[in-house]
């Protein structure tokens, strides 16, 4: 089962002798730390009460909102967390997922700022393991969960009655889909438009609050290149987008470009392929989107070759069998996710392009590398 947590108002109500401890444990200075808990701790507040501002009075926990260095922080504290479960999966009490029929790297966790997910076995007392783990945390580090805000989602192998009870020893209400996690969608199926539906409506909410009639031209591309090109830039580095997601989102800036509006019409002057082309051949510097996504899916294509540390190459090669030469084996797979499926139609053109440099060749066993026999002529 996966576990995802939402914690209540985590940042406002962190203790400071907690991130005190944690900053001695890491062995940052004295002089270092006393300076960072003094910009914690310096915080005044306000209270707005019926239209009037209180007198000002400081706070005896919590990081400001808004400060660079609070994400940071509150990641330090949250690690100590992590390492308690690791404490208690290398104990062998916590049993993690494990991809690729056990092979793969074991998953226990994943967490980014105050974005939590557990992966655990759906069993009794696996649920009593993550409750006493959770509880010391949160005790010690002044943390509440919300639970209503909460999803556990199980896999097909859990028989229903089965996840019920799970369900209602956590105290977490079921789903079947898990939506988004750190702004990329989390799929549980063939990817679909309705899928990445959210990427288009970010874009035309920005363009509610801003009157296309109102600035020029030059205005009107400076704004699309800045916010509204950016919007899906995010997520089509992670997974292959549907071409009608990249078609309806150019047509957004094109129409915005143009000053057209769901009420009138204008004239688009020139070719959007123009439009993409470089500004010393006469274009406007704009990315074709499915090009782009092409361009991300390539990279992550040469990630799997040359960061075979990363935790998503481990989950990738042991998932899909791609055993352990330096170029992997690359084939479709059935019931695949669509992040394999875009490196698979990539990989043709990835291949191709990939060279090897012998250099002084002490790392180099020319009669036993079986890339080398796989080589072509040239």
């Amino acid at each position: 089962m996966i576990i995802k947590l939402d914690f209540e108002k985590a940042y406002d109500r962190l203790k400071w002798h907690f991130l005190v401890e944690t900053m001695e444990l890491l062995g940052i200075l004295e002089s270092l730390r006393s300076l960072i808990f003094h910009c914690v701790s310096s915080a005044t507040l306000s209270i707005n009460w019926q239209g009037s501002a209180s007198d000002m009075f400081s706070s005896t926990r919590g990081l400001r909102r808004g400060d660079p260095i609070s994400p940071y922080l509150f990641i330090l504290c949250l690690e100590r967390l992590g390492h308690s479960i690791q404490d208690a999966v290398t104990m062998g009490n916590w049993n993690p997922f494990k991809v690729g029929r056990g092979i793969g790297p074991a998953i226990s966790h994943m967490c980014f700022a105050d974005d939590l997910i557990l992966v655990v076995e759906a069993s009794p007392n696996q649920t009593v393991l993550i409750w006493s783990i959770l509880k010391d945390f949160c005790d010690t580090l002044g943390q509440k969960l919300n639970l209503q805000k909460s999803q556990v989602f199980f896999s097909n192998n859990v028989a229903g009655d089965l996840a019920s009870e799970r369900s209602q020893d956590l105290g977490i209400q079921i789903t079947k889909d898990l939506r988004v996690y750190l702004g990329a969608p989390v799929l549980h199926k063939r990817a679909s438009k309705s899928d990445y539906e959210f990427i288009l409506d970010k874009m035309r909410k920005k363009l509610s609050g801003w009157k296309a009639n109102s600035l020029s031209f030059a205005g009107r591309v400076t704004l699309a290149q800045s916010s509204l090109t950016n919007i899906p830039g995010y997520v089509i580095q992670s997974s292959r987008i549907p071409i009608s997601v990249c078609v309806e989102a150019e047509k957004i800036c094109r129409d915005f470009i143009w000053g057209s509006t769901t009420d009138h019409r204008k004239t688009h002057l020139i070719l959007w392929e123009q439009i993409c082309r470089p500004k010393e051949e006469g274009g406007l510097g704009f990315k074709n989107l499915e090009w782009l996504n092409s361009a991300y899916m390539m990279k992550l294509s040469w990630q799997l070759i040359t960061c075979p540390d990363k935790l998503w190459v481990k989950v990738m090669r042991a998932k899909y069998s791609c055993g352990n030469l330096i170029i992997p084996r690359v084939n479709n797979r059935s019931n695949s996710t669509s992040t394999w499926k875009a490196i698979v139609n990539v990989w043709e053109d990835v291949s191709r392009n990939i060279t090897w440099c012998i250099q002084d060749g002490h790392h180099v066993r020319f009669w036993k590398d079986a890339w080398i026999r796989d080589c072509s002529p040239y």
